[in-house]
């Protein structure tokens, strides 16, 4: 996914917008971050427990799929695709997918729902087409 950086207000942390919204990162480049364009890839290091998800069905923004929500958190906004036996759960977020490793019991007939996931402290990878 292609995004703007900007160096975080802490060491370490980018600030970032793309076509998914705007968030906060742990920037995970060989250098240092700098302002600028770059090809990234986000993953969640740590399980999402199940408490941290919201159905939002008829409620919220479709647009918004990031939001920075402190200055090391996200949410996502997306739709599930899927949640399997061994608690991983996809999330349609805008044009892409993200997998989350979840803890605690899955909510009922989340499957297909649009769900926010709160309070995520996102790694950012950055690469070279």
């Amino acid at each position: 996914m292609r995004v703007e950086v900007i160096p975080g207000p802490v060491a370490g942390l980018v600030e970032f917008s793309g076509c998914l919204g705007v968030g906060i990162g742990r920037w995970n480049g060989m250098r240092a971050p700098v302002k600028g364009t770059f090809d990234v890839e986000f993953d969640v290091s740590l399980p999402v427990h199940w408490s941290s998800v919201d159905v939002l069905e008829g409620r919220g923004d479709d647009r918004v799929e990031i939001s920075a929500v402190d200055p090391e958190l996200v949410d996502f906004f997306g739709r599930v695709l899927d949640c399997d036996e061994e608690g991983v759960l996809s999330l349609s977020v805008g044009p892409t997918h993200l997998l989350l490793d979840t803890t605690g019991e899955p909510i009922l007939g989340v499957v297909g729902q649009r769900v926010r996931v709160s309070g995520l402290a996102l790694e950012v990878f950055p690469y070279e087409l």
